[in-house]
Protein backbone atom coordinates (compact mmCIF):
# COMPACT_ATOMS: atom_id res chain seq x y z
CA UNK A 1 0.00 0.00 0.00
CA UNK A 2 3.31 2.39 0.77
CA UNK A 3 4.49 2.35 -2.62
CA UNK A 4 0.96 2.88 -4.30
CA UNK A 5 0.38 5.89 -2.32
CA UNK A 6 3.92 6.98 -3.17
CA UNK A 7 3.28 6.55 -6.61
CA UNK A 8 0.23 9.05 -6.89
CA UNK A 9 2.15 11.43 -4.84
CA UNK A 10 4.94 11.08 -7.14
CA UNK A 11 2.39 11.37 -9.88
CA UNK A 12 0.70 14.58 -8.40
CA UNK A 13 4.03 16.32 -7.40
CA UNK A 14 4.67 19.50 -8.85
CA UNK A 15 8.00 18.49 -9.03
CA UNK A 16 7.34 15.87 -11.52
CA UNK A 17 9.26 16.56 -15.07
CA UNK A 18 9.21 15.53 -18.67
CA UNK A 19 13.23 15.70 -18.61
CA UNK A 20 15.81 14.77 -17.06
CA UNK A 21 15.96 18.13 -14.54
CA UNK A 22 14.90 16.14 -11.85
CA UNK A 23 15.52 12.62 -10.72
CA UNK A 24 14.53 10.27 -7.44
CA UNK A 25 16.13 7.41 -5.79
CA UNK A 26 14.16 5.16 -3.53
CA UNK A 27 15.34 2.34 -1.02
CA UNK A 28 13.92 0.36 1.43
CA UNK A 29 14.89 -1.13 4.50
CA UNK A 30 14.91 -5.03 5.95
CA UNK A 31 16.31 -3.96 8.89
CA UNK A 32 14.16 -0.98 9.81
CA UNK A 33 10.91 -2.07 8.09
CA UNK A 34 10.55 1.18 6.11
CA UNK A 35 11.58 3.57 3.16
CA UNK A 36 12.97 6.37 2.15
CA UNK A 37 12.83 8.74 -0.92
CA UNK A 38 14.44 11.47 -2.35
CA UNK A 39 13.84 13.55 -5.04
CA UNK A 40 16.52 15.95 -6.15
CA UNK A 41 17.63 18.46 -9.14
CA UNK A 42 20.40 17.42 -10.70
CA UNK A 43 21.97 20.40 -12.59
CA UNK A 44 21.88 22.22 -8.80
CA UNK A 45 21.50 18.96 -5.96
CA UNK A 46 18.81 21.13 -4.18
CA UNK A 47 16.88 17.97 -2.44
CA UNK A 48 13.76 16.78 -0.67
CA UNK A 49 12.92 14.12 1.51
CA UNK A 50 9.67 12.26 1.01
CA UNK A 51 7.95 12.47 5.02
CA UNK A 52 4.26 11.55 5.59
CA UNK A 53 3.58 11.72 1.97
CA UNK A 54 5.01 15.39 1.79
CA UNK A 55 8.08 16.15 -0.01
CA UNK A 56 9.94 18.02 2.84
CA UNK A 57 13.12 20.11 1.58
CA UNK A 58 16.54 19.46 2.40
CA UNK A 59 18.54 22.29 4.38
CA UNK A 60 21.75 23.07 3.24
CA UNK A 61 24.68 24.54 4.55
CA UNK A 62 26.29 26.59 1.64
CA UNK A 63 24.19 26.98 -1.62
CA UNK A 64 25.76 24.14 -3.96
CA UNK A 65 28.06 25.05 -7.13
CA UNK A 66 25.96 23.63 -10.74
CA UNK A 67 27.12 20.63 -11.90
CA UNK A 68 25.76 17.20 -12.12
CA UNK A 69 24.61 15.57 -9.11
CA UNK A 70 23.31 12.10 -8.40
CA UNK A 71 21.78 10.51 -4.65
CA UNK A 72 23.17 7.17 -3.72
CA UNK A 73 21.20 5.71 -1.07
CA UNK A 74 22.51 2.35 0.62
CA UNK A 75 20.38 0.23 3.74
CA UNK A 76 22.45 0.34 7.24
CA UNK A 77 21.85 -1.57 10.36
CA UNK A 78 19.88 1.26 11.94
CA UNK A 79 17.52 2.07 7.90
CA UNK A 80 19.34 4.30 4.96
CA UNK A 81 21.93 6.53 4.09
CA UNK A 82 22.19 8.97 1.50
CA UNK A 83 25.53 10.43 -0.17
CA UNK A 84 24.89 13.36 -2.88
CA UNK A 85 27.83 13.18 -5.26
CA UNK A 86 28.39 15.98 -8.31
CA UNK A 87 29.74 13.70 -11.05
Amino acid sequence: MKYIFLTLVLLMSPFVSANDKFAMEMITSNSSGGWGAIRFETETGKSWLIKGGIFVEIAERRRLAKGKYIINMVTTRKGWSATRMDV
